[in-house]
């Protein structure tokens, strides 16, 4: 759909739902409210609203907070070996998209 200049994507739960988990945000639904958190994030992380584009702004802004947090390697990448290291981190590649972050 194309509108005031700019293209715009019609919005579905099911395409906010996908961009939120490419960013490492779970999102659900029930009855009208739409729940987003990190993944295996606790309840005092989420974030409930009525509105799909608020659920893709927060979840968005959530993603960001996260990666900004992360800068390099955890705490524990010091304790191990080099080597191990790598071959951790290829594992987790190899688990699927879903679970790349």
């Amino acid at each position: 759909m194309y509108s005031g200049g700019e293209l715009t994507v019609a919005m579905t739960y099911k395409t906010v739902q996908e961009a939120l988990r490419a960013a490492g945000i779970v999102m659900s639904k029930r009855g009208e409210t739409h729940r987003i958190n990190f993944f295996f994030g606790l309840e005092d992380t989420a974030h409930y609203t009525t509105s799909l584009q608020d659920a893709l702004e927060k979840g968005l802004a959530m993603a960001r907070r996260q990666r900004s947090v992360r800068v390099g390697p955890g705490p524990l990448a010091s304790l191990v070996e080099p080597m191990q290291l790598s071959r951790l981190q290829n594992v987790r590649g190899s688990l699927g998209p879903g679970y790349a972050r």
